[in-house]
């Protein structure tokens, strides 16, 4: 094979995606995220759309990971406890920047 393959996975909240692309093959899968063990789904969606295109884990030359797993965490405020800790140049940029102005929570 020439060219590899193609493969995209995004790790939600609630689903996780896969995308496939092989020249003119695309599939893709959507199953549902295992929060206490999210590679679970990343494995069981690559695993479907390589059986549904044919292909193999050798003939993929690149894959991409994206999650919205930890952003989910912060806006949610779920997980662990943590503490920041910010330089004077990050604080001019948060009161700059950020809607409510700033400062600490």
């Amino acid at each position: 094979m020439s060219e590899g393959a193609r493969l995209g996975v995004d790790i939600g909240g609630t689903f996780t995606d896969v995308a496939l692309e092989l020249g003119q093959i695309r599939r893709s899968a959507k199953i549902l995220t295992t929060p206490e063990a999210p590679e679970r789904a990343v494995i069981a969606a690559i695993r479907r759309v390589l059986g549904e295109s044919g292909l193999s884990p050798g003939d993929l030359a690149i894959i991409i990971h994206g999650t919205t797993l930890a952003t989910n965490a912060i806006i949610e405020r779920k997980g662990a406890k943590t503490a920041s800790s910010n330089t004077t140049s990050i604080s001019i940029c948060r009161r700059r920047w950020c809607p409510a102005g700033g400062g600490s929570r």
